[in-house]
């Protein structure tokens, strides 16, 4: 979360040393801790509010508390090998985590009671998860090209399945669901760049390369003779920051900036046009709209970020919040609510105004009755399975892949990291297309048409062949309003799509009620992903966005079979930096020429760490966290001062391995002090 340009008082009470610091324009990174310290934060706000976060540490380092503004207190249980084995939070509960011999996780239990058991191999790659009378099952090193590597993922419903590239790459990605199958498949050039995807429905995308970035598109629709899907891609020299590109229509889209590198402007002549002002927090205050001038928007945060007023021609907005960023009073364009969340908890306990409701949760922190009658069910595996005469089926990797109700049956096809690349809703596929990573293309019916999102990546407007738009929302901070709807479109915020029977959005892992702005589970990464696990990212749509998470995790590469490990920053189909610390040299510590893959015979030999560019194979997803572009950027920093550390390397106590996992929870430390 971004943090506002206000006077916060930091205070270490077993040295009663306080430093007072104003972070302006970028958030303010904490130094690791030492054992045992109590650590608060505290905004000193011109609004006299007292908001204060309190963190205490164990003898091992790790956080054995956090007291969030309103007093609620999550607290964890280590033990001396910095194993998390209790978790207990005024909005989840309490779950219990219990390990083998090995120290692999072999079992958790939530504040519900069930059980979920976990199998492995002997590599120590997860074979099943089990809760509930339910069983999903992984298997490696059966597929094409698929040593060391995941090849399937099944349970009683369907599977996925892959193959690989010599290298390692993803080649195939196929579902099976019931009598129903479909798949995807990529190809590559020879350093692993993306070139092709194909489709369920044998459509093609194409992306062709200059000087190491994507300078072209290709769509191939059915039999008939490629078109461009994007022409004239152009760059910003200091950054590689996409600048213009033509869509497949001949239209042109341009994404201009200011000095500081922030998103200025886009602009598509005749039907899409939009300027953005900052203040020194880098939030956006106003947004003008030159093809409506009454959705040209200003905005107004309080001290800790978060929008609290939207002014304009077509909408006016205002939000209050408590402590720990719960909206409490919501007034849009004359429709007020009153938000009580509950007093144990973050969970929302009544709204009052023009819509009256009540709602309740199971143990786990899922919204599950509204006004008494349920609503929301879930699986043993903690996923929405059903709803409003709705079935979801999400696959072992935690992917949604089929929705099933009485108006029919839609089919998704994700990539592996979420992105949605094709849906179908029973009268054909409609695949998308990605640049960069904005979508700029839809191709349906054997049309193509071209897309053009907002500064987060949300769709304002759709053109067709002749450049008519054939779709338009007005898009407002939380939600938007679809006033031209010749074609359908239930992307919205990246990473969301539109369940029309129950008025929210699929996020991933969660639901989103843009309505009320917030989740209806709690997050489950748990506070790193927030000090309120149900706010949407920090009460702040305008600037931030939420696709899934994953943004710090370790991750498998294709070296030593497939069990090379490293940390990695960044988004899931992003900009990604990668680090690990492998072998250097079986005899001499001063040689620096291979890493992982020369391990020495036994295990022993010298190590030094190093930036991984190897392709991505597997994620762990043990070890993930959702971080903000910011929180990013100083994860990066801090693991560059890492290169080049040298120190003896052992396959057992000293390897990529652990060396990935330390690293990841010191980030995890880093990012905590950033946001609390």
């Amino acid at each position: 979360m971004e943090i506002s340009s206000s006077l916060f008082l930091f205070r270490v009470e077993t040295s009663r040393k306080e430093t007072m610091c104003e972070p302006k324009k970028r958030s303010l990174p904490l130094k690791l801790l030492p054992a045992l310290l109590i650590l608060s934060l505290s905004p000193a706000s011109l609004l006299a509010q007292s908001v204060t976060t309190v963190m205490t540490y164990d003898a091992g380092d790790h956080v054995a508390s956090v007291t969030d503004p309103r007093g609620l207190v999550t607290t964890y249980a280590h033990d001396g090998l910095g194993l998390l084995w209790r978790q207990t939070s005024p909005d989840t509960g309490t779950t219990n985590f219990v390990y083998d011999g090995y120290g692999r996780q072999s079992s958790m239990t939530r504040a519900d009671g069930v059980q979920t058991t976990y199998g492995y191999d002997g590599l120590n790659r997860r074979t099943s998860v089990s809760a509930g009378g339910l069983t999903q099952t992984f298997a490696y090193d059966n597929c094409t090209n698929g040593l060391g590597r995941l090849c399937s993922d099944s349970d009683a419903i369907g599977a996925t399945s892959y193959s690989y590239t010599p290298e390692g790459w993803i080649g195939g990605r196929g579902f099976t669901i019931g009598s129903t199958t479909y798949a995807l498949g990529f190809n590559y050039d020879e350093v692993g760049r993306l070139t092709v995807v194909n489709y369920p429905d044998s459509n093609q995308v194409v992306y062709y390369y200059t000087n190491g970035v994507v300078s072209g598109v290709s769509l191939k629709i059915g039999s008939a003779s490629p078109i461009n899907g994007a022409t004239a891609i152009t760059y910003r020299p200091t950054d590689m920051a996409m600048a213009s590109w033509t869509s497949s229509n001949g239209l042109i889209n341009t994404l201009n900036y200011d000095t500081d590198g922030r998103l200025a402007g886009i602009s598509v002549p005749g039907k899409q046009s939009l300027g953005f002002t900052y203040d020194a927090a880098d939030r956006i205050t106003q947004i003008t709209n030159g093809i409506d001038n009454t959705l040209t928007q200003n905005f107004g945060y309080d001290y800790m970020s978060q929008l609290t007023s939207v002014y304009s021609g077509a909408d006016n907005e205002s939000y209050q919040y408590d402590a720990n960023g719960n909206r409490t009073y919501q007034n849009v364009n004359g429709t007020a609510l009153n938000e009580t969340p509950s007093s144990t908890s973050n969970q929302l306990a009544s709204v009052a105004g023009t819509l009256n409701a009540t709602y309740g949760y199971d143990a786990k922190g899922n919204s599950t009755v509204v006004n008494g009658g349920a609503a929301y069910n879930y699986d043993a595996f903690n996923r929405l399975n059903t709803s409003s005469g709705m079935t979801y089926y999400v696959d072992p990797e935690g992917q949604r892949l089929r929705k099933t109700g009485s108006a029919g049956t839609t089919y998704f096809a994700p990539g592996s990291d979420g992105g949605m690349l094709a849906e179908s809703q029973g009268s054909g596929w409609t695949d998308y297309v990605w640049l960069n990573g904005r979508m700029i293309g839809r191709i349906a019916n054997g049309q193509a048409y071209a897309i053009h999102d907002d500064q987060v990546g949300r769709p304002e407007a759709v053109t067709d062949a002749s450049q008519n738009v054939v779709w338009r929302a007005q898009n407002f901070a939380f939600t938007q309003k679809v006033i031209v709807s010749n074609i359908t479109l239930n992307l919205g915020f990246p990473g969301q799509y539109y369940d029309a029977e129950t008025l929210t959005w699929n996020n991933g892992y969660r639901d989103f009620n843009s309505g009320l702005g917030r989740y209806l589970e709690s997050d489950p990464s748990g506070l790193p992903g927030g000090i309120n696990t149900y706010a949407y990212v920090g009460n702040n749509p305008v600037r931030f966005v939420d696709p899934k998470g994953l943004d710090i995790y370790v991750a498998n590469t294709a070296q030593v079979g497939g069990l090379h490990e490293k940390i990695v920053v960044g988004p899931p189909g992003g900009p990604l930096y990668g680090q690990s610390f492998g072998m250097t040299s079986r005899d001499s510590p001063q040689q620096s020429t291979s890493s992982a893959a020369d391990p020495a015979p036994g295990g022993k030999g010298s190590g030094e760490v190093y930036e991984d560019e190897d392709p991505i194979t597997n994620i762990d997803n043990r070890f993930y966290l959702k971080t903000t572009p910011l929180e990013d950027l100083a994860a990066i920093a801090y693991l560059r001062k890492q290169l080049g550390n040298a120190g003896p390397y052992n396959v057992m106590t000293n390897s990529c391995r652990n060396y990935s996992q330390a690293q990841y929870f010191k980030l995890l430390n880093l990012v905590l002090g950033m946001r609390y």
